[in-house]
């Protein structure tokens, strides 16, 4: 949310953000990047059960409500009409895949791009609904005076994703 307003308030030229849960403005642009599903993560000890069984009799580690992507997580689990059962709450997706990993509960986070922790070794199932991914994009204001400088950038993103 810190990058977004900076970049609408002159701050930044640009900034790669989570797509935010409202229409831009329209003094702004936006080019997408990378589309992340929203996934279950688990202790891989734990067997590989239907994500909503483990939502609800392990214990569970949420991602932050006040990010973008823990939205996208509360919502899920609303419509879903999960009520899990709460451990912790943070705002960091690495230490909540080290807590997992260490046997503290399961959580659903964005399948987000590498590196992950060293070290780490967790189930993950996709939720398989398009509808609960978050995307990852670039965000500037039309009027820049870096378009030039955006579009090479964007231009290099597309070069290495082609050769993904």
């Amino acid at each position: 949310m810190d990058l977004y307003d900076r970049v609408l308030q002159g701050e930044l030229d640009a900034a790669i953000i989570v797509a935010p849960p409202f229409r831009m403005p329209k003094f702004c642009d936006w080019h997408l990047i990378r589309t992340e599903p929203l996934i279950l993560i688990r202790p891989k000890d734990l067997p590989d059960a239907d994500p909503r069984t483990l939502l609800m009799k392990q214990p569970f580690i949420r991602y932050d409500r006040n990010h973008w992507g823990g939205r996208l997580a509360e919502t899920y689990l609303r419509v879903s009409r999960i009520v899990p059962v709460e451990r912790f709450e943070l705002d960091a997706l690495e230490a909540i895949a080290v807590m997992v990993d260490s046997g503290l509960g399961v959580s659903l986070v964005p399948d987000w791009a590498p590196p992950w922790p060293a070290g780490i070794n967790i189930g993950r199932t996709v939720i398989p609904n398009p509808e609960f991914s978050r995307e990852i994009g670039m965000v500037w204001l039309r009027s820049s005076a870096s378009l030039r400088v955006i579009g090479a950038f964007l231009e290099r993103v597309a070069t290495v994703n082609a050769q993904d």
